[in-house]
């Protein structure tokens, strides 16, 4: 079997990105550990909070600005090998 866990994101632009950060790193460490085999999406309204570093492991595949010159909506994704070759 296999699992997708879905998350969405909308932090405000005058969210404190300190605490967001701090959430999101405990939120997907507690997915990572209790469904490591799980194809894994976190998508949605990132505004200027930076994440890269906290889910190094998953991908992200926006690469085109989604507001005026900015890429605000994301989408971070991470599969395993052993959901791929099934």
């Amino acid at each position: 079997m296999i699992y997708i866990i879905l998350g969405h994101v909308y932090i405000h632009p005058k969210a404190n990105s300190d605490n967001v950060r701090d959430q999101l790193k405990a939120t997907t460490s507690l997915i990572e550990n209790s469904h490591p085999d799980a194809v894994k999406l976190i998508m949605g309204d990132f505004n200027y909070c930076k994440i890269s570093d906290i889910v190094h492991t998953y991908t992200q595949y926006i690469d085109l600005p989604t507001r005026n010159n900015n890429t605000l909506d994301l989408c971070y994704m991470v599969i395993s090998m052993d959901v791929i070759t099934r």
